[in-house]
């Protein structure tokens, strides 16, 4: 390898006395030289010695041909290395090994060495090895050692004729304290080291390790670079891979960078995270004595920012070439951006925020993902018209299955959607199929039901924007399955008075058995009264979600009321009649909103809440709209002019400027129209809890005109609403807003 030499000029003046600098005690200084500057000395024996067999199969013209290497055990405790290079002349033996500063290969970068203190590096770890040279018919065994002068000396042991390849072999004797280290320095080590040696004497787990680590699953791949899920095994950094040795990126070491090396960070919360892998050129960095790491001057750190520069670009590149095939589905599209690192605290933000997503997939882009709001999914079960979509989880080990309502989905390739057509099977039968489902697809899958009323309902859920592409089946398809504890249970007496009863008090105590919820009430159901919802098995089978999921509705209509929670209570389906006392939950949710409404003169209000907020046809624009609000700016740190800068998109440009454009009047109009009608209690309680329909609300819709007008005058506005403007370019774009209105 070239090293990198600054060219020196130096001028002198007059004839001013002048001495060279010498070296006095030589045993001291090899001693340095050949220990001292190794700090791991395991890993130096392994790696300078695999790295010189590696060039001299480049030598060869073999480079793809496997080092042989023998790993130390109890009973042979040495650990060697063979090449199968060209192999080593006497006289090249003699020069190689006993000159400090030597080296063969500091003209070339096509080999690793540069120093010529590799091969010497055996002396870090012992006082003796062995060098054995198989050279054009004739093997010979070399012992360097060092003697009573601590500065070390070569001898010729044996030569005789040999039919073996030509290379070279390094034998060094292993301390037995230190087999196992130096087996475990050795596994960490050839887990980059390409092609992957020969070993004798590895292990199965060795063996395993190192097919697994060289046929990494692969996540994106680039020029010189690549992303791969990590073996768990090690803490995994990412690396620099540079003549076979892989250096840590040490992100602590380059002094003033940038955002982007956000993409080379990692931490303990990243250790399942995807990993990077870079090559470079032999030579393209300056690395340290030892070779233990990198040497961050400037020119190593000008190689990784360019580095991280063009991955950055070609990730991008690659995710839009991906996103692009699957423009019509957002699921799709989803699974492909979460899939890659997408996420709040994501490293890969860089990359998600360059990609560009066709109109209607955009507005589920948050947080650097594709995540599908609790409004999404609310306007995606009106346009299909299934009545409940709710997770099972992975957790199946339990005699009672448990759902709950999805309310935020991301899309992913663990999800399964299980189709359940009204009357295909029996609703008593449904989690007995959902389990034989469960059984077919595996314990790493989450199931998702799917209650639909017809089988056109089916087919629009599957041809929908938001699941065309993700992965569905029928529940009648699968067998009906019981759960099954291999134990014999025995009925205690409290088992024996529930069967008894007929009124239970709900108790929330989250148990997972469903019966533990509740207790037997003292409350008679027929002179008596309360809050009641009718029970099979301790849970609804008619409310999405369950006695659960009304007890969470009641609550949130309790704090909007701001009135304590009423009890609620369990009354067993089987009962026919109860008393004029007793309120269904579902009628007294109905009644006290209704009261609510009344009370606060909200009907006006929330005609047009439901009509420009959640029912609108027009609802992408308007989101991109109320966006000007919140999230319509983002701001970044800039490392070069010590300033955050500020960026803004399209539509927050135009309602910040202080030109009165019709633009900016109509944006004004829709958020007074859209946002703000009710106060962040109200507006999460109609969101969630109770539909126009229950409440016997007609939406009325008071944006949709605006919106047409504003998309009329401005018909770049769809395009261009997610593009976003540094403060100087605000004026040119409020210009070309100007010149658009003033065309129409």
């Amino acid at each position: 390898m070239i090293t990198a030499t600054a060219t020196r000029t130096v001028s002198t003046l007059g004839n001013a006395i002048e001495a060279s600098y010498t070296i006095k005690d030589s045993s001291k200084i090899f001693s340095i030289l050949r220990s001292n500057i190794y700090s791991d000395k395991m890993l130096a024996v392994i790696r300078e010695y695999s790295t010189n067999g590696w060039d001299g199969h480049i030598l060869a013209g073999t480079p793809d041909r496997p080092l042989k290497v023998t790993l130390p055990t109890t009973l042979a405790p040495v650990f060697k290395v063979r090449d199968f290079g060209v192999g080593l002349s006497e006289e090249s033996v003699l020069n190689i090994y006993t000159t400090y500063g030597e080296s063969t290969k500091e003209s070339s970068n096509d080999f690793n060495g540069t120093f010529g203190l590799g091969s010497k590096s055996a002396f870090a770890y012992g006082n003796s090895f062995d060098i054995i040279s198989f050279f054009e018919g004739t093997k010979t065994m070399y012992t360097a050692y060092l003697d009573e002068s601590n500065i070390g000396k070569i001898r010729k042991v044996y030569s005789e004729p040999t039919t073996e390849h030509n290379g070279v072999e390094i034998n060094v004797a292993v301390k037995n304290a230190d087999i196992r280290q130096f087996n475990e320095t050795a596994r960490k080590f050839y887990q980059h080291f390409v092609p992957c040696p020969v070993f004798i004497n590895a292990d199965d787990t060795f063996n395993l390790f190192m097919e697994e680590a060289h046929n990494p699953q692969v996540i994106a791949r680039g020029t010189d670079w690549f992303s791969y899920i990590p073996n768990t095994h090690d803490a995994v950094d990412n690396i620099i891979v540079m003549g076979n040795v892989a250096y840590t990126i040490n992100l602590d070491a380059i002094p003033n960078k940038s955002d982007k090396f956000v993409l080379l960070r990692r931490g303990y919360y990243s250790r399942n995270q995807p990993a990077y892998k870079i090559e470079a050129p032999i030579g393209a960095l300056s690395i340290t004595a030892s070779r233990e790491s990198l040497e961050y001057d400037a020119r190593t750190i000008a190689w990784i920012n360019a580095k991280v520069d063009s991955m950055i670009i070609e990730m991008a590149q690659s995710i839009q070439g991906d996103v692009d095939k699957v423009k019509d589905s957002a699921w799709n599209t989803g699974v492909i951006v979460n899939a890659f690192g997408g996420g709040y605290n994501s490293s890969t933000y860089f990359v998600l925020d360059a990609v560009k997503f066709d109109g209607k997939i955009k507005l589920h882009y948050s947080n650097h993902s594709i995540l599908y709001s609790t409004t999404a999914l609310r306007l995606a079960q009106n346009e299909i018209g299934y009545t409940e979509m709710a997770s099972y989880g992975t957790y199946f080990s339990t005699s009672r299955l448990k759902s709950y309502k999805v309310t935020t989905l991301y899309p992913s390739k663990k999800f399964i959607f299980v189709a359940n057509v009204a009357g295909k099977v029996k609703e008593k039968d449904v989690n007995s199929h959902i389990r034989g489902v469960h059984a077919s697809v595996g314990a790493d899958r989450e199931i998702i039901r799917v209650n639909l009323p017809t089988e056109e309902s089916l087919d629009k859920f599957k041809k929908h924007i938001m699941f065309l592409g993700a992965e569905i089946v029928n529940i009648e398809k699968y067998p009906s399955l019981r759960y099954s504890s291999g134990r014999v249970s025995v009925p205690s007496q409290r088992g024996k008075d529930m069967g008894k009863a007929k009124v239970f008090e709900y108790q929330n105590t989250d148990h997972k058995t469903k019966s533990e919820n509740w207790e037997i009430s003292d409350k008679d159901v027929n002179t008596d009264g309360g809050v009641y919802i009718r029970i099979t098995n301790y849970d609804s089978a008619v409310y999405p979600g369950g006695v659960r999921a009304v007890q969470q509705r009641i609550k949130q209509l309790s704090h909007l009321l701001g009135q304590d929670e009423p009890t609620i209570y369990g009354v067993r389906d089987s009962v026919k009649e109860v008393g004029s006392g007793w309120v269904e939950a579902s009628d007294y949710i109905t009644q006290k909103t209704r009261e609510y409404i009344d009370n606060e003169n909200l009907s006006e209000k929330l005609a047009k809440f439901y009509g420009n907020k959640l029912d609108t046809n027009k609802w992408e624009m308007v989101n991109l709209i109320l966006r000007c609000k919140t999230s319509g700016k983002t701001s970044r740190y800039n490392y070069a002019t010590g300033k955050y800068d500020v960026q803004s998109e399209f539509l927050t440009v135009i309602a910040n400027s202080e030109v009165n454009t019709r633009s900016k009047y109509l944006i004004e109009q829709i958020i007074s129209e859209t946002d703000n009608i009710l106060t962040s209690d109200e507006s999460l309680y109609f969101s969630n809890v109770v539909t126009s329909s229950m409440l016997g609300i007609t939406p009325v819709n008071t944006v949709n005109t605006m919106v047409d007008e504003l998309s009329d005058i401005n018909p770049l506005i769809t395009e261009m609403s997610g593009i976003l403007f540094a403060e100087s370019d605000h004026d040119r774009v409020i210009k070309m807003v100007t010149k658009l209105e003033s065309g129409r």
